[in-house]
């Protein structure tokens, strides 16, 4: 996608965190586990400009150490940090995974204004 539009390629900062969890575990040792593979490695606050847009970004642990929420507008993107209602929240035990983290991420979004 990045080829074909020129987008950066964004993570969350602490992206590099999981990449040395999960890089002795799948066999990849040639993998770089600093997040160089991305354009943008985001930090909580970090703005990046979307058309007329400005995308936020919140630092949203507990999933992983990673995770980030983008807010756009009046909608957040939580990725993995909330799941559908029916689900509950996402799953806290991958490593770097953490229940109190999350539940405090849990907490940042729900406080978001409406």
């Amino acid at each position: 996608m990045r080829e074909k539009t020129g987008a950066p390629l964004v993570i969350g900062a602490r992206i590099g965190d999981v990449q040395r969890v999960f890089a002795p575990r799948f066999a990849m040792d040639d993998l770089a586990t600093d997040g160089r593979q991305f354009d943008k490695l985001l930090e909580e606050g970090a703005t990046l400009p979307l058309g007329n847009l400005t995308i936020r970004v919140l630092h949203t642990p507990g999933h992983t150490p990673a995770c980030v929420t983008y807010l756009i507008g009046d909608a957040a993107f939580v990725g993995d940090t909330l799941l559908m209602p029916d689900y509950g929240s996402a799953r806290c035990d991958f490593p770097g995974g953490d229940a109190a983290m999350l539940h405090a991420s849990i907490q940042k979004i729900l406080a978001l204004p409406p």
